[in-house]
């Protein structure tokens, strides 16, 4: 898969030439998402108690999230990053009915001057707007370099906390029969995730993909645990009529404490239906 990334730096195409100093110009950048389900997760959706077309969707669901292209549009202060549909034959939208997947933060419009950043989710068919402040990544700048895509780019790290999927399917998989160790697992929602971005002062903006700012320059690739993020190509415009970045407007507002606690109560209602056949079977079993 690396030599894939690697290739894929090769088609960087710099259609606009200019210097990025001046305050009126966007860029847009698209980059390649490249990760494999870890095989923990493969096997704990393979042990859950809910039919196989089940467990296929689920496989296919988490695959279609957790890969694909996206695009970051930028400004010296603000930026809005997506992920592109995908699209078939016959140029209908590959996507699923629904997404349930809680961590796709939709689209990612941050505002790195005043701080401000708006998420648009959507979970289980809806919209949401979750407004918050903008949190300092904290960097460790390194003093190795490479060339991407004709760029020179510099080394930063920094861990991040991420949610444990493996340890939230572990507790869903055994909501009927808790042990001592899936409790201990349970408790475990999050854990750390080395971050390597690969930056270039080259466009000295801090932008970067997936809430991911504040180095001296745009991130063009970026690895978090598994997953690797690699910019495939790049165009920058200056104009004396740029066109102001927006930040996403569709979807019932609501703090991060409110999203997080509709996913929770939904998720719960989720583990109460797996347990059901469970229960159901056990009583019968106890009246024979």
């Amino acid at each position: 898969m690396t030599s894939i990334l690697r290739k894929s730096t090769l088609l960087i195409a710099f259609v606009f030439a200019i210097s990025v100093n001046s305050q009126n110009f966007r860029g847009k950048a698209t980059y390649i998402k490249k990760a494999k389900l870890s095989e923990s997760i493969i096997k704990q959706v393979k042990a859950l108690t809910i039919p196989e077309h089940a467990k296929d969707r689920f496989i296919k669901q988490a695959t279609i999230n957790i890969e694909g292209t996206f695009t970051l549009s930028f400004s010296k202060n603000t930026s809005i990053y997506k992920k592109n549909e995908k699209l078939d034959i016959v140029g209908k939208s590959k996507k699923l009915p629904y997404n349930t997947n809680s961590d796709d933060k939709g689209h990612v419009f941050m505002d790195i001057k005043s701080k401000k950043s708006i998420n648009s989710p959507e979970y289980l068919g809806k919209r949401f707007l979750i407004s918050q402040e903008l949190e300092q990544v904290k960097w460790k700048l390194e003093k190795e370099t490479k060339k991407i895509g004709g760029y020179t780019c510099f080394k930063a790290t920094s861990v991040k906390i991420v949610p444990n999927i493996e340890s939230t399917l572990n507790s869903i998989s055994n909501a009927g029969t808790m042990t001592t160790i899936d409790k201990l697992n349970q408790e475990e929602k999050t854990k750390n995730v080395l971050v390597t971005a690969w930056y270039t002062p080259e466009i000295p903006v801090s932008q970067g993909p997936n809430m991911n700012w504040g180095l001296p320059g745009l991130i063009l690739e970026l690895k978090e645990g598994r997953d690797i993020l690699l910019c495939t190509k790049i165009s920058l415009k200056e104009s004396d009529k740029v066109k102001e970045i927006k930040p996403p407007r569709n979807g019932k507002k609501v703090s991060l404490a409110e999203y997080e606690a509709i996913v929770k109560k939904k998720k719960k209602e989720m583990t109460d239906r797996f347990k059901r056949p469970a229960s159901k079977g056990n009583r019968g079993n106890r009246r024979s």
